[in-house]
């Protein structure tokens, strides 16, 4: 199911068990269909809008108008990635909403856009250390970033982005993705850095088979003590 990117969390009162409910909105002949989920475990509500509108028509009729902003994975844990840790993915499908990341064979467009993007805590014990971020359709790695940071102490922040443009399909060789993006820490004591990225894969990336897409993190260089957090990683497309 897709998700719209239209997402709201907000704090709710306690409850033991998790609840769902479904809300229809109805204005000027349009039907909102609106969904809530409220996990008492993290005593935090979840709001999310679903990929269409409904347009009643004066017959009768019902028409779907789409969004173009269509959000289609969430995930819900957080995934932190120590000094340590192999390579780890940050997409898990143990408490998520919207649908695996599999991209079919063929489906792929020109200019088709699609964005992941997270945030979350970071703590680097000494500057230098190096963090690596790899975006994968299968095995193929299509954008592979390698961060040299700064001392961020605890409880320092991180906003990661990438954008990915598919600018030709076909075959590895032929087909080719750009990826733009950006890395930014802030240490919260007044030190802010934000990293930029802009590649263009023409060589592995392709559009003819099915493969399942990933994203991975982990420590290049690090110390015990060393950790990043990404919390509500998340995928959506533009267009």
């Amino acid at each position: 199911m897709s998700l719209n990117h239209l997402f709201n969390r907000n704090k709710a009162l306690s409850e033991p068990s998790e609840i769902y409910s479904q809300e229809l909105n109805t204005f000027n002949g349009l039907t909102f269909e609106q969904d809530l989920i409220f996990d008492g475990r993290l005593n935090t509500q979840y709001v999310y809008n679903r990929n269409y509108l409904l347009f009643t028509q004066e017959d009768g009729n019902q028409s779907v108008l789409n969004s173009s902003l269509q959000r289609v994975y969430l995930n819900l844990d957080s995934t932190t990635i120590n000094y340590n840790d192999p390579e780890t993915s940050l997409i898990s499908y143990n408490n998520y909403l919207g649908t695996p990341l599999v991209r079919i064979a063929n489906t792929t467009r020109v200019g088709r856009t699609s964005v992941f993007e997270s945030g979350g805590k970071i703590n680097v014990s000494a500057a230098g250390k190096q963090i690596k971020i790899q975006i994968k359709l299968g095995s193929i790695l299509i954008k592979d970033t390698t961060l040299i940071l700064p001392n961020l102490p605890e409880e320092s922040e991180f906003r990661f982005q990438n954008k990915s443009i598919v600018l030709t399909t076909g075959v590895a060789g032929v087909a080719s993705i750009r990826n733009q993006g950006s890395f930014s820490v802030d240490n919260k004591q007044g030190i802010l850095r934000t990293y930029f990225f802009n590649t263009t894969n023409s060589t592995t990336f392709e559009t003819v088979t099915t493969q399942t897409i990933d994203v991975t993190c982990e420590w290049i260089t690090s110390v015990n003590g060393d950790s990043v957090t990404f919390e509500d990683f998340e995928y959506y497309i533009l267009t």
